[in-house]
């Protein structure tokens, strides 16, 4: 299927374009979290891949906007500009929240008929299907959703300790909540491209056999490993997962 990239909704998520030398890899932000950080593990891949974090209203350079309220609104500001991977292998990956990010992506860019991911990576995330246990923030005053918050991830704590780093934040985590309660996949077909799932040791928030159902989800090659660290493991640059995204470059630097 042709389309068109919008290249204003492009430059608004990404830096820069599309390299077709390169395995390019759109990193999906967690909630109430900002994909700026994986711009440190360039150093640590090899040349063959570009760091590609994607930039949504309501964090990083976009603190400012307003983000999306579901899951639905996500893939509207998505959609229009993947028409630029035409010929430029990429990857999904996503952490917690961004795991559904990209998987969901990956269901659209299929029904569409636009260029699909070499592979999805998964993170800290539940499968779409599991049981959750997300706090509701709806309807609950600031002093209730803090509590909710930290009860659900003590390390909110510390957020919760600046007034002003707490109004900067709330806002899209409340959105980015509401993502995460209402998500339903758009479709129950299985993706055909690999799906690499890792899941931190110390995970309290979403452990190893919370993320095992992701295996029914792949029609293709299935991985799931345990990586050094908690739900926030993709902070310390996992050496397993940098690992498999070079070997991934590698094979298509060779075919």
């Amino acid at each position: 299927m042709s389309m068109r990239t919008d290249w204003s909704a492009y430059a608004r998520l990404f830096k820069t374009k599309p390299d077709k030398r390169r395995l390019n890899v759109l990193f999906l932000p967690q909630a109430g979290g900002d994909t700026s950080l994986y711009n440190r593990w360039q150093p640590a891949l090899s040349p063959h891949i570009q760091v590609m974090p994607v930039q949504l209203p309501g964090r990083g350079a976009r603190l400012g906007e307003a983000g999306p309220d579901n899951m639905d609104q996500v893939m509207e500001l998505l959609l229009p500009a993947m028409p630029a991977f035409e010929g430029a292998p990429y990857i999904l990956f996503g952490s917690s929240m961004g795991g559904w990010i990209a998987y969901e992506l990956c269901l659209q860019l299929m029904a569409t008929g636009l260029a699909r991911p070499e592979a999805l990576f998964i993170c800290a995330s539940n499968d779409p299907y599991a049981k959750r246990r997300l706090p509701d923030l709806e309807g609950k005053d600031r002093a209730q959703q803090v509590a909710a918050l930290t009860a659900f991830n003590p390390g909110f704590a510390e957020v919760a300790a600046s007034e002003e780093l707490l109004d900067l934040l709330l806002p899209t985590i409340q959105s980015d909540f509401r993502i995460c309660r209402s998500y339903q996949p758009s479709s129950r077909e299985r993706t055909p491209v690999p799906v690499h799932a890792f899941a931190g040791e110390r995970d309290q928030i979403v452990p190893m056999e919370n993320m095992t159902g992701w295996q029914q989800l792949a029609a293709g090659p299935y991985h799931l490993d345990q990586v050094p660290g908690d739900h926030f493991f993709i902070e310390e640059k996992p050496a397993l997962i940098c690992e498999r995204l070079i070997r991934h470059a590698g094979v298509l630097a060779l075919s």
